[in-house]
């Protein structure tokens, strides 16, 4: 993703957040798509051009309202909707990124992909060398991540403050920071 184009981020969890700041740290526009209003509203405090409710008509309109032309397209939610929007949305040589990890099988029309020319890219495959530096050039560029972690845990508070508000709910945090020499809580600094 270069300055200049655009980028989707379809979900924006802890993933999304950091993925959002990247492609707007690369001088992209980016548009956010969440079923959350409180997540898009850190969505643009980190950098999103724009930001849409998922459920608030197709991507393709979102897209169409926001006047944007993605190059890159990231599938974080995992879900299968946001899948098929992204994949509904892309046009003609457009980069997927797929982040979000399905939960069943998906089809692939291989022959329509390749037709389209679409560029298919992975996310596991981290090379400690080339991509810590950049991470932490660019965590760095930012003051303050409290409104993405504002808390940090010791390991006795884990499975209740921060498990299991992930079960019920999502939690109240995008990212849960642990410390396992700290006794209580403290802020993230």
């Amino acid at each position: 993703l270069r300055a200049g184009q655009d980028a989707v981020v379809i979900g924006v969890g802890g993933i999304g957040a950091f993925i959002t700041f990247a492609a707007a740290a690369t001088g992209a526009r980016v548009l956010v798509v969440d079923l959350s209003g409180e997540r898009l509203e850190l969505a643009r405090r980190l950098g999103a051009t724009a930001t849409a409710i998922a459920s608030d008509g197709t991507l393709t309109e979102q897209l169409e309202a926001a006047g944007m032309d993605p190059d890159v397209l990231f599938e974080v939610s995992g879900s299968a909707p946001g899948l098929a929007s992204v994949l509904s949305a892309a046009k003609p040589g457009a980069t997927i990124v797929p982040v979000g990890i399905q939960k069943a099988d998906v089809a692939v029309p291989l022959g329509a992909w390749t037709l389209a020319e679409y560029t298919i890219v992975g996310t596991v495959a981290h090379v400690f060398r080339d991509d810590i530096p950049e991470a932490v050039r660019l965590l760095g560029t930012r003051d303050d991540w409290s409104d993405v972690a504002g808390t940090v845990l010791d390991l006795d508070r884990v499975a209740e403050e921060a498990l299991a508000p992930l079960l019920r709910d999502g939690g109240t945090q995008t990212k849960t920071l642990i410390d396992p020499w700290l006794t209580g809580t403290r802020p993230a600094v």
